[in-house]
């Protein structure tokens, strides 16, 4: 089972060790269960996440930071592009 939703937000700038871009941050919030078989039985793993995704016309991504929780464990993250 997995639930993802996008939303587009407004256009910033941001900076990064690449430069600096006129961006658009798309947030996407997931959710994920899958069941996997073994010859002990089932496990079962829930994973949740929220990130931001930087994208710029002309280069791509350019950044996603984020968290989330898998099986219980909670991360969290940032990548930023560093050269072009």
């Amino acid at each position: 089972h997995i639930v993802i939703t996008y939303k587009a937000k407004n256009r910033e700038s941001i900076t990064v060790a690449a430069g600096t871009f006129d961006c658009i941050p798309v947030e996407a919030i997931s959710e994920i269960d899958t069941v996997t078989t073994k010859p002990a039985g089932q496990d079962k793993l829930h994973i949740t996440s929220n990130y931001t995704y930087w994208y710029a016309a002309g280069q791509g991504w350019v950044k996603a930071s984020g968290s989330g929780t898998v099986g219980g464990q909670d991360y969290f993250e940032t990548i930023e592009l560093t050269s072009n």
